[in-house]
């Protein structure tokens, strides 16, 4: 038996109520519940698979919209930091440039640091 979860729920009931309809009297009620109260439940499942659907769909295009805000947001950071670097009263050794995130000229290091090896004993 599938299990009664996700949209293997929804099939089911489509089969049920298929299986009702072309099997048994529609008038016939099974544990207290007939084929109508059955249908109506199995359309409020859709309805509500339906509405997660529509907000999934909608909550795809802000992030979209989002992502769209955020590199527009990204280029003109750099273009202010770029205008910092290249204005003489600033320049790339400037405390504007170091709180905005930057490593200032005079703080730059030069790369990776070599230790020195230890000369080797000789026997």
């Amino acid at each position: 038996m599938e299990k009664l979860r996700g949209t293997n729920i929804l099939k089911r009931g489509e089969r049920f109520l298929t299986i009702w309809k072309h099997q048994a009297p529609e008038q016939e009620r099974f544990a207290g519940i007939d084929y109508q109260e059955l249908h109506a439940e199995v359309d409020a499942a859709k309805g509500a698979r339906e509405r997660v659907r529509a907000a999934e769909l909608w909550l795809r295009g802000l992030r979209l919209e989002r992502d769209q805000a955020d590199r527009k947001l990204a280029k003109k950071l750099m273009r202010v930091a770029s205008g910092v670097r290249g204005e003489p009263a600033y320049g790339e050794d400037c405390g504007v440039y170091r709180a905005m995130g930057f490593v200032p000229l005079s703080e730059n290091r030069s790369g990776r640091p070599r230790k020195k090896k230890a000369a080797k004993a000789r026997e």
